[in-house]
C-alpha cells in the first residue's frame, strides 16, 4: 500500500504478547512493524517462559536463563524475559510470582529503552499484573481471541484467564476486539471498544498471481483446493477427510504447522501436507490453488476467531468456501467470490460450483475488489490513532472510523 507518512507525534509502545517474534507471523507482528514504520519506537517483551516449559520443550532455552534483547529491525526492540518458575500459570499466586518478576524486567527495559509517551499493547490476558511494575500514559488490550477457551488449559485456568481477560478490559484506555463476538461479550466492560479485524498484506499476495508455483506443487493433480494457515484445534479435520473422500480427484492441499491431530488425514492418496513454511512463500502456494477453504469448526474458539486468510486468499485471486463460522457470516457471499457452507454435502458442492468458475478473469478482479480496504495498512491506521488519542496526542477518532469490516 505504500509507505505511510511518519508521524508528528511519535510515542513508545510496549507490546506485552505471547507471540515469539521469530515464528508464524501474528497480529501483533503487524502492528509493532507498522508503527514502527510510522515513526514509533517499539519494544515487544516476549511472554515469559517457566523452567518446566523449557525443559519439556524447548532446552536450549536452559542455557539462557536470564533475559536478552535484540533489534531485529528498525524501530523494533524485541526482549526476552528471564525463565520464570515451574507452574507459573496453574494458580493465581503463581502468576503473581510470575508477573513480579516479569515486570520488574520490564520496568528495567522502560528505564533503558523509553523516552516520552509510552503505552502499552497488552496480548496476554495476565498481562494485567506486569502492568502493575511499569509506569505507562495509557493501556491497551488485544483481544485477538477467546483466551479464556482456548483447548488444552485446566478449568482452573479457564477461570483465572476469564478473569484476568475482564480485569484488562476495565483497565484499558481502549480495546481491540477481532471479533463482533468479542466486541459484543467485552463491550459493556471497556471504556472504549474498538472491532478490529485481521486483515492481509494484499500487495504481496497480489504480487504472487501468475508467478511460478512451489516446485513441491508440480507433481500434484489439479485441481488443487487448498488451505494456508495453523492447523488449530477448531481446524475441521473430519470435514476434510469426509470431502477428500467424496472427491478423489480433487488434491486437497494444506500448508501450515498442525496443533492438532491430522492423522485422519494422512492415509489419503489425494490429501497432501506440507507443515510449516516461511511467510514469504505462503503467497505462492496460495496463488497456486484452484480454491481455497477455511474449514474451521463452530467451536467456542472458532466463533470468536476472525479469518486473515481469508483476506490472503482473495488478495492472491483466488474464491473462497468456509463454514459459517460467525465472523466470516458477516461477510457478504458472492458466488465465484466467497461461500458458506456447512456439512460435507453443502461443503463438496460449494466447491464444485467455485472450481468451475475459478479462473475466470472478472471473478479475479472481483475477489482482489473485496480486499482493497483489508489491508494491515489500514488496520494499523486504526491503532495508531487510538494510541495517541489515549495518550492525548490527538483527537479520539469518530465512530465512524473504526474499523468495519
Amino acid at each position: 500500500m505504500g509507505a505511510r507518512p511518519v508521524s508528528p507525534h511519535p510515542f513508545q509502545v510496549v507490546f506485552l504478547h505471547h507471540v515469539p517474534w521469530e515464528g508464524l507471523r501474528h497480529r501483533s507482528h503487524q502492528f509493532a512493524e507498522g508503527l514502527a514504520d510510522r515513526g514509533h519506537e517499539v519494544l515487544y517483551v516476549e511472554a515469559p517462559v517457566s523452567c518446566g516449559t523449557a525443559l519439556r520443550r524447548d532446552r536450549a532455552r536452559l542455557a539462557e536463563p536470564l533475559s536478552r534483547a535484540w533489534q531485529p529491525r528498525p524501530g523494533v526492540t524485541v526482549a526476552q524475559p528471564p525463565l520464570v518458575p515451574p507452574f507459573s500459570n496453574q494458580s493465581r499466586t503463581a502468576r503473581l510470582v510470575a508477573a513480579r518478576i516479569t515486570g520488574g524486567f520490564v520496568a528495567r527495559l522502560v528505564r533503558q529503552y523509553v523516552e516520552g509517551p509510552l503505552a502499552c499493547l497488552c496480548l496476554l490476558p495476565s498481562a494485567v499484573r506486569v502492568l502493575d511494575s511499569v509506569e505507562c500514559q495509557a493501556v491497551a488490550f488485544d483481544l485477538a481471541d477467546d483466551y479464556a477457551s482456548w483447548p488444552g488449559a485446566k478449568p482452573a485456568e479457564y477461570r483465572l484467564t476469564a478473569r484476568e481477560m475482564e480485569e484488562l478490559t476495565r483497565r484499558s484506555d481502549v480495546c481491540f476486539a477481532v471479533s463482533s463476538r468479542l466486541a459484543g461479550g467485552f463491550g459493556p466492560l471497556a471504556r472504549r471498544m474498538v472491532y478490529l479485524p485481521n486483515g492481509a498484506d494484499t500487495e504481496l499476495f497480489a504480487a504472487a498471481m501468475g508467478g511460478p508455483a512451489p516446485p513441491e506443487l508440480d507433481d500434484i493433480p489439479r485441481p488443487i483446493v487448498g488451505f494456508a494457515g495453523v492447523l488449530h484445534d477448531f481446524f475441521d479435520v473430519g470435514l476434510l477427510r469426509d470431502v477428500a473422500l467424496a472427491r478423489p480427484g480433487v488434491s486437497l492441499v494444506l500448508v501450515g504447522p498442525a496443533d492438532t491431530d491430522v492423522g485422519p488425514l494422512r492415509d489419503l492418496s489425494n490429501v497432501h501436507l506440507f507443515g510449516a513454511q516461511p511467510y514469504e512463500r505462503l503467497p505462492g502456494f496460495v496463488a497456486s490453488f484452484d480454491v481455497a477453504v477455511l474449514p474451521w469448526k463452530l467451536s467456542a474458539a472458532g466463533a470468536s476467531a476472525n479469518p486473515a486468510k481469508l483476506w490472503q486468499y482473495l488478495s492472491a485471486g483466488r474464491a473462497v468456501v468456509s463454514t459459517p463460522v460467525p465472523e466470516a457470516r458477516h461477510i457478504e457471499a458472492q458466488p465465484g467470490v466467497f461461500s458458506l457452507a456447512g456439512g460435507v454435502d453443502a461443503f463438496t458442492s460449494a466447491l464444485d460450483r467455485e472450481l468451475a468458475t475459478a479462473h475466470e478473469p472478472a471473478l479475479i478482479e472481483a475477489r482482489l475488489a473485496r480486499t482493497r480496504h483489508e489491508d494491515w495498512s489500514a488496520r494499523v491506521d486504526v491503532v495508531e490513532a487510538e494510541l495517541a488519542a489515549a495518550l492525548g496526542l490527538g483527537p479520539a477518532p469518530a465512530e465512524g472510523d473504526r474499523c468495519r469490516t
